[in-house]
């Protein structure tokens, strides 16, 4: 398994190296998931790459899917949980065990009728959930807050639900330098340390710079190194 989530961060770091060079490569966060799904397929574990048989006779699928379930509801505006009257959220993109995949039916595992198939007591049945965020402009509060949600939601999916091996928040900007901002999302990584983030600025024109940030434990790093990047754990 920590091959497999060294795997994982290399190719993250693959595409964090593809933003950095080419940040507008990248119009929407849908072109990052595309990304790192092919950085994956290409040069990712081999265990990443193979079909894995369900409880279903001759039903197969892959380990990574986008916008998949949590299996857990809650109240997306104050961030509380709430079995009875939440609903659910996704992750932009999911790695599945394949454990998970061997011991369940492909209902069970697609998992998307909460009540009858969703296997809300299986424990770590990803082994890695993924939230992206493209900063394209000046960064708003609205984003702000929607970055610390995707903190909350990913450490509730490492922690309190145990549906997740790992979580990443993947955050790139390419519109300004935000240096308050930083200092904020290391606050929001302290409160949530189950949770790595990389932060990549890349900033074109006249006011041109570069930072990479890592919060939290990774097993693998970018080498890439200027004056202006900056590397916390």
């Amino acid at each position: 398994m920590v091959n497999i989530t060294v795997g994982i961060e290399k190719c993250i770091n693959s595409l964090g190296e593809k933003f950095l060079k080419w940040p507008h490569n990248f119009f929407t966060e849908s072109d990052a998931h595309s990304f790192l799904y092919y950085y994956i397929f290409r040069s990712g574990p081999k265990e990443l790459k193979l079909f894995y048989p369900t409880q279903n006779n001759g039903e197969k699928t892959v380990l990574i899917h986008r916008e998949y379930p949590t299996n857990f509801r809650y109240h997306k505006k104050d961030m509380c949980l709430d079995e009875t009257t939440g609903g659910r959220g996704h992750y932009d993109l999911v790695i599945l065990d394949p454990d998970f995949i061997a011991n369940h039916n492909i209902n069970e595992v697609i998992a998307q009728d909460y009540k009858n198939t969703c296997q809300k007591d299986t424990k770590n049945h990803l082994i890695a959930a993924i939230e992206f965020k493209l900063i394209t402009k000046p960064l708003s509060n609205t984003l702000k807050d929607e970055i610390r949600k995707d903190f909350e939601k990913l450490s509730w999916a490492v922690k309190e639900k145990a549906q997740a091996r790992n979580a990443y928040l993947i955050i790139f900007n390419r519109a300004r330098k935000e240096e308050a901002f930083g200092q904020e999302m290391k606050k929001i990584a302290n409160d949530n340390l189950d949770v790595k983030c990389i932060y990549i600025e890349s900033i074109r024109g006249k006011n041109k710079s570069h930072k990479v940030l890592y919060l939290n434990s990774w097993e693998n790093k970018l080498r890439y190194e200027t004056h202006n990047s900056s590397r916390n754990t």
